[in-house]
């Protein structure tokens, strides 16, 4: 014996399903929004030297030290006296190091889980967004315009997160567009992406704070000052963005799927037609 479903428990089903793959949706938005975030806030507490990464570099300073005072009871009044005389020495003292505290560890475990969870996240919900098309163009319901966007704008948002230059680059040195580390074996120019790894902070922090390693670079703002805060600041916040625009649209098509919300749809009658109907 064959049941026929009903128009209405066939609704139902849809938007039974539509309600769960939301919830999926949303859970995935607020994870993806705190990776993102953790890499911002890793980078510029590393940058302004609220953290410390690994030892800070000593620096020093050059005194003035007096000369050596001679003994008269063991030397001559004329070899005490040409000690006197003679001029003060420079001397180079160790100066402490830059405050902060030394985080080094929690923050190496932290940033290959904030990029492994950024990458990840991000393909299970342009899943989640292609599953919502599919369910949405099967059930013929309305809205499938904004979800399809937010579906295409979150393939983007992948593509975007995924840390290339850990796939393009084989060596150990290289250099990678953002960061000021020499050119080495591979000069060719490599895009990377919004996320970054452990051991790119770790170079650009001792680039900041170790004069040594400042040595030879180019003080001009661009290329290199451009390139490094957009590296590490610019492409992140490009994908809030996309995240922000991805969780927008899909939530207006979703709404209107359900009919939380009313879709507004202009309709112009053309009076020519109108007459020769009448």
């Amino acid at each position: 014996m064959m049941r026929s479903s009903t128009p209405l428990a066939v609704a139902a089903d849809y938007a039974d399903a539509l309600m769960t793959a939301r919830r999926a949706k949303n859970l995935l938005f607020l994870l993806l929004l705190v990776m993102i975030l953790l890499q911002l806030a890793s980078f510029f507490l590393a940058r302004f030297g609220v953290v410390r990464l690994g030892t800070a570099p000593v620096a020093s300073s050059t005194v003035m030290a007096p000369p050596a005072a001679a003994d008269p009871a063991t030397q001559p009044a004329a070899v005490a006296d040409a000690a006197a005389t003679q001029p003060s020495t420079l001397v180079t003292q160790p100066v402490a190091p830059a405050t902060g505290r030394d985080v080094e560890m929690l923050v190496r475990y932290v940033i290959p889980l904030t990029t492994f969870g950024a990458v990840a996240l991000s393909i299970v919900m342009a899943v989640v967004m292609l599953l919502l098309v599919t369910i949405m163009l099967v059930g013929r319901l309305i809205g499938v315009s904004s979800v399809t966007g937010a579906f295409i704008w979150g393939v983007l948002l992948v593509v975007l997160l995924v840390p290339w230059q850990t796939f393009l680059i084989q060596s150990g040195d290289y250099a990678v567009a953002g960061s000021p580390a020499g050119v080495s074996e591979q000069p060719a120019f490599k895009w990377p992406g919004a996320t970054y790894t452990y051991a790119e902070l770790k170079r650009d922090y001792a680039k900041k704070f170790d004069p040594a390693a400042k040595a030879g670079e180019p003080a001009a703002i661009w290329p290199n000052a451009v390139w490094f805060w957009g590296r590490y600041v610019g492409m992140p916040a490009l994908a809030l963005l996309l995240l922000l625009t991805v969780q927008f649209k899909s939530g207006r098509g979703l709404r209107y799927a359900l009919g939380e919300a009313d879709i507004n749809v202009e309709v112009t009658t053309n009076q020519k037609d109108i007459a020769i109907v009448s």
